[in-house]
C-alpha cells in the first residue's frame, strides 16, 4: 500500500496522503467540483454529461477555471513527467526490469515499446525539435460510462484536453470492452491513466489476467481481443483498480454485491491482483459506504491506496445538483432503510438498455412505497412520477419533487445516514482527510509494534 501511495504521489505531486477522489457520478459531477476536490489535495472526476459531447465542454470549463485561478506551488503536469512513473516499465520484486510489453504485429511478437516511450520522454526533456510539444495535463480526470458512451467523442475529447485520469465504468461486454476503451483513450492521450471501476472478484481476476499470464498467453488473449491485431497489454491494462462495495448509490452490481469491507480484501488476495500490485505498480482505491474520516482510515487498513466517495460529495455547493435532492441527501438517515437497489426510478424515467447486471441505489420515496407497499398498478406509479415532473419542473424544487413524499430519483449510497450538513468541496477533503489522519496516529499509539505500559498510555493518547 506505502508503494502505490508513494506512486500516486509522483503522479499526481498536488495531493496530500490519505488520497480522496470525487467519484464521476453522471452529470452532477461537473467541473467546478472536480477542480475543488483537486485543488484540496484530492483527485477529482468529471462524470458523463448529459450527452457523449458534454465531456469535451465540461473539460473546457475545468481548463479556463484552472488558467484563471491555477493551484499555488504547482508544475505544470507534461507527458515527459508522467512517463518515469507510468505502469510500462514494470519491476519484480529484485527491482529488475520484468517483461516488456509485447506486441502482436502480423502474428509475430514485436519488441517491448518501452525504451521508445522513456526516448520521447528524455527528447521533451531536452527539448529535442523531434518531440512533439504536449499541452499542460489537467489535475483532474474524467469519468466514462461503457455501455452507451462514444470512444470517439471520448479520445477527441482526452485528446483535446489532456484530463491525468480516466474513470471506465459499466462495459456491456465487460473486459474486452474496457480493454478497447483503455487502449483508444491511451492512443489519444499518450500517459492517461486509466482507472477501472469492478465490483466482483471475478471482475478483478479478469482486469489482472495479464499479470500472471506468461508472455506467449498474454501475447495471445492480446491477439484476439476486439478483433485488434496490433495490441500491447500495457495499452489496455489499468493503472488503478476501483473496487466499489454494495454500499455505494448510483448503479452498482444488481445480484451479486459485496460489502467494501469483505470485497476489497478477497480482491487484493488474488494471484493475479497481487502480482498486478507488486509488478506492475497497479493500486487499489476503495469506494462505497464511505463518508467521513472513519470510513477513510477503515479503507487503509483494508489495504486501499485511497477512497472515492460520491454520496458525501452530493451535499456540496459545488455539485451539479437540484437543491432538493441535496436537501433529501442530508435529511435521509439509516441507509439500510432509507436505500434500496432497484430499477423502477429508471424505468420511471425512461432510462433504458443498462446491462442487466447493474441497479442503482436510491432513497425511498412515494413513488417507491405506491408500487412495492401499497400495489399500485405500474402505470398509476407512472402517470404520478410525470405529473410531479410537470409540476415541479426540471429541478424538481418548486412543489416537493424530492423528499419522503416526493416522487423524483434521489439516486444515493447507504451512508446517506452520515451525510448531515452541506460544505464545500475543499473543506469537505480537507476536515475528511485531517479526521483520517487523527484516528491513524491514535490507532498507532494505541496498537504500537512494542507493547506500552499502562502507566504511560494516558500521557501518548493526550499528545
Amino acid at each position: 500500500m506505502g508503494a502505490s501511495i508513494r506512486r500516486f504521489q509522483r503522479i499526481y505531486p498536488w495531493i496530500k496522503a490519505p488520497l480522496i477522489v470525487g467519484a464521476p457520478m453522471r452529470v452532477i459531477s461537473g467541473p467546478h467540483l472536480a477542480v475543488a476536490i483537486s485543488r484540496a489535495g484530492g483527485l477529482g472526476f468529471i462524470g458523463p454529461g448529459a450527452t457523449p459531447e458534454s465531456t469535451g465542454d465540461d473539460l473546457a470549463t475545468a481548463r479556463d477555471l484552472l488558467e484563471k485561478n491555477p493551484f499555488q506551488d504547482q508544475k505544470p503536469i507534461t507527458l515527459a513527467s508522467l512517463l518515469p512513473h507510468l505502469n510500462v516499465s514494470p519491476f519484480n520484486e529484485e527491482g529488475e526490469g520484468g517483461e516488456g510489453g509485447a506486441e502482436v504485429v502480423g502474428g509475430e511478437v514485436a519488441g517491448g515499446e518501452e525504451t521508445g516511450r522513456e526516448e520521447e520522454a528524455v527528447a521533451e526533456e531536452k527539448g529535442s525539435e523531434a518531440a512533439t510539444p504536449q499541452p499542460e495535463t489537467l489535475p483532474i480526470g474524467v469519468g466514462f460510462q461503457l455501455w452507451n458512451g462514444d470512444l470517439r467523442t471520448a479520445a477527441r475529447a482526452v485528446g483535446e484536453h489532456r484530463p491525468c485520469a480516466a474513470w471506465l465504468f459499466a462495459p456491456r461486454h465487460g473486459q474486452p470492452e474496457l480493454d478497447e476503451w483503455a487502449a483508444g483513450l491511451r492512443q489519444a492521450s499518450p500517459g492517461l491513466q486509466i482507472w477501472t471501476q469492478i465490483g466482483t472478484v471475478a471482475e478483478a481476476i479478469a482486469a489482472t489476467a495479464y499479470a500472471s499470464a506468461s508472455e506467449t498467453e498474454r501475447t495471445r488473449a492480446n491477439d484476439g481481443r476486439g478483433g485488434r491485431t496490433r495490441v500491447s497489454f500495457y495499452e489496455t491494462s489499468a493503472d488503478v483498480l476501483v473496487v466499489q462495495g454494495a454500499e455505494a448509490g448510483g448503479h452498482g452490481r444488481a445480484r451479486d454485491g459485496l460489502g467494501i469491507a469483505s470485497l476489497l480484501p478477497e480482491i487484493r488476495d488474488q494471484e493475479s491482483v497481487a502480482d498486478a500490485v507488486r509488478r506492475y505498480g497497479v493500486a487499489l482505491v476503495a469506494a462505497g459506504g464511505i463518508a467521513d474520516g472513519r470510513g477513510v482510515a477503515a479503507a487503509l487498513g483494508l489495504g486501499a491506496a485511497g477512497v472515492a466517495m460520491g454520496t458525501r460529495f452530493l451535499a456540496s455547493t459545488e455539485a451539479r445538483v437540484a437543491r432538493g435532492y441535496r436537501d433529501e441527501v442530508v435529511r435521509a438517515r439509516d441507509g439500510a432503510v432509507s436505500t434500496t437497489r432497484t430499477m423502477l426510478y429508471n424505468r420511471l424515467r425512461g432510462t433504458t438498455g443498462w446491462p442487466e447486471e447493474y441497479s442503482p441505489r436510491a432513497i425511498i420515496n412515494r413513488s417507491w412505497r405506491d408500487y412495492y407497499e401499497y400495489g399500485v398498478e405500474y402505470d398509476e406509479v407512472k402517470w404520478r412520477y410525470d405529473e410531479m415532473v410537470r409540476r415541479t419542473g426540471a429541478s424538481g424544487n418548486a412543489k416537493g419533487g424530492y423528499g419522503p413524499d416526493g416522487r423524483l430519483a434521489t439516486y444515493a449510497g447507504a451512508a446517506v445516514g452520515l451525510v448531515r450538513d452541506v460544505r464545500d468541496a475543499g473543506v469537505l477533503v480537507k476536515d475528511i482527510r485531517d479526521e483520517a489522519c487523527d484516528i491513524l496516529r491514535g490507532l498507532t499509539l494505541l496498537y504500537p509494534r512494542e507493547p506500552i505500559q499502562s502507566d504511560n498510555l494516558s500521557i501518548l493518547v493526550k499528545k
